[in-house]
């Protein structure tokens, strides 16, 4: 049979890996997670990479140089107290998922409180405002700023207790470091809403400034009364996004803020304007204006086309990175004025130690990547790949030859900015397969080099019978489709069209050695795995996508299945023709995952996007396994190589692994204490099933090991 190892992005060479959850105990050692027995400790578990991806922001502590904070576009905040050379998210630190931390703001008073202001990546709009009291530990949400979606923080310097907040439906004050707050703008006010920075006199905690994505505002009695702080009248381009607002420490009337159109300088508090000249038009789309604590003539711009700095005030600029890094945050320690701090766009955390001149990564331990597809190299047992989302073709795919402790970037040729799946053959020559959003690619030498590999024949009809209905349908090789190719044959042969799909899954055919099954989004493949020729077993119809395939032996013999994005379908013919399957008495649901079970009896499991349901053999009927499994979107579903009852599946959606020991009958949810709890990608090696990859979506790749070893018959020993 085949097995996944996970749901609508996976490769199953391998047995299928939530188990690799049980490596995730491990991530706490010698805590079993809430309900565990010690059965499933001993799993040596570690974070292994690609470090960095997307940060929002990062603060230092101002009064420890060396402790800095970073956020994410996932909703984590991660904790340095070694000046950023390594990271950690605490056990019990911020974990947001679906959630954006744009706003973060380390208290400058005694009491060293961290904020972090959160927004929601969804259309409903909410988000809060968090603290913590022990530099990251633990947090709590404020319950004056719940259900608000934050986007900045601001605190004043002369009196720490000020801070403002700027949500979405406008801008809200505390006077006692967060205890509560109050709304300072008008409600429903058609302009001061949607805002974006917020930035508090250093002197006078009643003048406050906002910006919002028109343009921006101002308050000097607290939010009292309110005027425009910038307009076509006074010098600033109308419908500016305000990202940032500056207001100079040591000459106050001297303000900067940075829009969409560019950066602007204020000498009389916002009075008027004038457009900063130096940095080129086309990295006008500026982030993040800062002044450099202890040098007031420097001055950094961080836009979505570099980092650039000014040394005179503002007059002249020089580009300090390159034209490629996006900016979103940067920090200056002011006992540490030489230390420059940004966070970026894919990169991460850069660190200089010469104000800006040179940059290095700085991410060990931090990680904020989607990482949905995972291999080992066949031959070389500390060779790992992880196939990234989100990252552009450019970064799409990784090799580390050490079992994370480096990791190089390794995409040459590829096209595409998504990798779904990474499938590797063994022998003289490895081959790496890598399913992606524009094709299938292949290397030959191991992910040095890619192009593109499989093909349909010209012209042919491989989609014949892929309307599915209450009766069977022609497949590909019925009598027509062979007159077609005989047809084609004698007008000469053309070369295969490319497939052109979004390959989501690879895994070998139980049926046919040497052939492997290929899922793409607009239908299932069968793909030599020498030559690359394809043939299509089922296209999907307009508005449906396949997502994944199993296959074995369950209740007959070439048996298949299909997971759709409508519902379940079934072949028993090794997908000549198919016919659908009513997993549910109403309405249509994903199917994201298939597993066997080897239980007595066996069954099918099927991972829905509402949860676990499930058809023993000889039954009639599909069971919908609930007992302590919420309605989740199942990512996965994984047998235990060396216990087969134990089942793990994990919830693509809000994120969670729950283990099941009774072959599904009940669950209870695992602690996994992963950054990124969103598993996509999770795979016990078929050679090693001791060795588990994990993969997950706002985190990296993690690697663990048991201290025992399943043997060949899936028991265990211990060598």
């Amino acid at each position: 049979m085949i097995r996944k190892s996970v749901g609508f992005m996976p490769e199953r060479r391998v047995r299928s890996a939530v188990a690799a959850v049980l490596l995730i105990l491990g991530l706490r050692p010698g805590l079993p997670a809430p309900g565990e027995s010690d059965e499933t400790r001993g799993i040596a578990w570690k974070a292994v990479g690609p470090y960095g991806g997307d940060l929002r922001q990062v603060v230092v502590d101002p009064l420890d140089a060396d402790t800095l904070f970073v956020s994410t576009g996932d909703g984590k905040v991660y904790r340095s107290q070694d000046g950023g050379k390594n990271w950690v998210l605490p056990h019990g630190g911020l974990r947001q998922s679906r959630f954006t931390v744009d706003a973060l703001l380390a208290d400058a008073s005694p009491q060293r409180l961290v904020f972090a202001g959160t927004w929601s990546t969804g259309l409903d709009h909410r988000g809060g405002v968090f603290r913590s009291s022990d530099r990251g530990e633990t947090w709590t949400e404020l319950p004056g700023m719940s259900g608000h979606a934050i986007r900045a923080l601001a605190q004043c310097a002369a009196e720490p207790s000020v801070l403002v907040a700027g949500a979405l439906d406008g801008v809200f004050l505390s006077q006692d470091f967060g205890e509560s707050w109050s709304r300072i703008s008008p409600v429903g006010h058609p302009e001061i809403r949607n805002v974006e920075s917020v930035a508090v006199h250093p002197r006078n905690p009643k003048v406050i400034f906002v910006g919002t994505w028109h343009l921006p505002w101002r308050t000097a009695d607290g939010g009292a009364n309110w005027e425009r702080a910038g307009s076509r009248e006074t010098g600033m381009v109308d419908d500016s996004d305000i990202f940032s607002i500056m207001i100079d420490h040591h000459e106050p009337q001297r303000m900067f803020m940075s829009a969409c159109t560019g950066l602007y300088e204020s000498t009389d508090g916002s009075r008027t304007w004038s457009k900063i000249r130096g940095i080129p038009s086309n990295s006008k789309r500026t982030r993040i204006v800062y002044q450099h604590p202890t040098r007031s003539k420097t001055i950094y711009a961080g836009t979505t086309e570099g980092l650039w700095r000014s040394t005179d005030g503002g007059t002249g600029w020089r580009l300090a990175s390159s034209r490629t890094l996006v900016v979103n945050g940067l920090v200056i320690p002011r006992e540490a004025p030489d230390r420059v701090y940004v966070a970026a766009d894919g990169v991460g955390l850069l660190l200089s130690h010469d104000s800006g001149s040179n940059f290095q990564p700085s991410n060990f331990g931090l990680a904020n990547r989607s990482v949905a597809a995972t291999a080992a190299d066949p031959e070389t047992f500390s060779r790992l790949y992880a196939g990234l989302l989100h990252e552009g073709s450019e970064r799409a795919l990784w090799v580390t030859d050490d079992e994370g402790a480096s990791w190089r970037i390794a995409s040459t040729g590829l096209t595409a900015s998504d990798v779904f799946c990474i499938h590797t053959s063994p022998g003289k020559t490895v081959r790496v397969l890598a399913g992606t959003s524009q094709g299938l690619f292949r290397s030959t030498n191991r992910g040095g080099s890619w192009s593109p590999w499989g093909g349909v024949p010209a012209g042919a009809d491989n989609g014949a019978g892929t309307r599915v209905g209450s009766g069977r349908t022609r497949a590909p090789g019925s009598t027509r489709a062979r007159a077609e190719t005989k047809r084609l044959g004698r007008a000469g042969a053309a070369a295969p069209e490319p497939l052109r799909d979004h390959i989501v899954q690879i895994a070998p055919d139980p049926f046919r050695p040497a052939q492997l099954l290929v899922v793409g989004w607009k239908g299932l493949y069968r793909v030599d795995e020498s030559t690359g020729s394809a043939v299509r077993l089922y296209r999907c119809p307009v508005g449906v996508r396949a997502l994944t395939v199993a296959g074995g032996t369950f209740e007959a013999s070439g048996r298949l299945w299909l997971g759709t994005s409508q519902g379940l379908l079934e072949s028993d013919e090794e997908g000549k023709s198919w016919r659908p399957v009513p997993v549910f008495g109403t309405g249509p649901h994903a199917i994201q995952a298939i597993e066997i079970s080897a239980g007595s009896p066996a069954a099918l499991l099927v991972g829905t996007d509402i949860g676990v349901v499930r058809k023993r053999a000889g039954s009639l009927t599909w069971e919908r396994r609930g007992g302590g499994l919420p309605p989740i979107s199942v990512s996965c579903i994984t047998i235990d190589p060396a216990n087969e009852r134990d089942i793990w599946v994990a919830d693509q959606k809000r994120g969670g692994l729950y283990l099941s020991r009774d072959d599904g009958d009940t669950w209870h949810q695992v602690d996994t204490g992963f950054a990124g709890d969103r598993i996509w990608s999770l795979r016990f090696l078929e050679d090693e099933p001791w060795r588990i990859l994990a993969g997950s979506i706002g985190g990296s790749l993690y690697l663990g090991r048991r201290d025992v070893k399943p043997d060949a018959e899936g028991g265990a020993n211990d060598d």
